[in-house]
């Protein structure tokens, strides 16, 4: 069975009913975990009003924050072998989970797919890895929507990092975190070319670039434990070709560094 995992922090209702309207469309075995976070109960009474208590859907109202947190809160709560780590804004097409359940192999434990801007041909992450499996060299080059995880790599590697991702201060990175912490263990991340996800463009804030980056600072200061030789390469030549793209003088380079930098002395007070 599948379970898809979807924070919700203030939810615009119009936006996650859409969402919602799209994935319950699917026929077959699948619920449907929903986590509220600063939502009034208005809201929440709205969402079930609209949705008629539809016996695939599970709704907790959270009363903490953070991407993470809520994710961890919804797979103790679900009861599938499978997880997708979707967002409230993300859309997926009626014939997923139908699909989803002939492609998953019991002999796996972490997949990956495809997260394309909504309504075009193009992936969300520039330099989007496809038809090959993921690796240190690179783990950063996928989305967390696009992630298909079995319960028994969570069993494996620990829960997502609450310090880590949208919501928290360290805004980022809790699923190359996730990802990383699977290759470190030897769990190999295969691809799935017949599994996409759709997520509406993003517009990023000169703010949201230095949470962003927090994320990914506090991600290099975490694994610098790890004694990976392979992961400090790839830190180091993501590093430098970023240093390198300050020559650019776009203030969103200078901006981003302030907060890697940031987020890598802080990490340690998360820990």
């Amino acid at each position: 069975m599948i379970s898809i995992i979807m924070p919700s922090l203030t939810p615009n209702l119009n936006k996650i009913c859409s969402t919602l309207d799209c994935i319950l469309q699917n026929s077959g075995e699948y619920e449907v975990v929903l986590v509220l976070q600063r939502t009034g109960i208005e809201i929440e009474d709205k969402i079930k009003k609209h949705f008629s208590f539809n016996a695939k859907l599970k709704i907790i109202n959270d009363t903490g924050i953070g991407i993470s947190r809520a994710r961890n809160i919804a797979i103790r709560a679900s009861v599938g072998d499978w997880m997708l780590l979707l967002d409230d804004d993300v859309y997926i097409e009626n014939n997923t989970i139908q699909n989803l359940n002939e492609q998953l192999s019991d002999n796996e434990m972490f997949y990956y797919g495809n997260a394309l801007i909504h309504n075009t041909n193009t992936h969300y992450v520039r330099y989007y890895v496809i038809n090959k499996d993921l690796s240190i060299w690179n783990y950063n080059r996928v989305c967390s929507i696009s992630l298909v995880v079995n319960r028994k790599a969570f069993d494996r590697i620990g829960w997502f990092d609450e310090s880590l991702g949208s919501g928290c201060e360290l805004g980022s990175s809790e699923e190359s975190d996730l990802i990383i912490r699977a290759l470190l263990n030897k769990i190999k991340i295969r691809y799935l070319k017949d599994y996409s996800v759709y997520h509406e463009k993003a517009v990023h804030s000169l703010q949201k670039v230095e949470d962003y980056a927090m994320g990914g600072g506090a991600l290099y200061r975490k694994h610098l434990a790890s004694k990976n030789l392979k992961l400090y390469v790839k830190f180091l030549f993501d590093l430098i070709l970023r240093m390198f793209f300050l020559f650019s003088f776009q203030r969103k380079r200078y901006v981003f560094f302030k907060g890697f930098f940031k987020g890598f002395f802080k990490y340690s007070d998360y820990k």
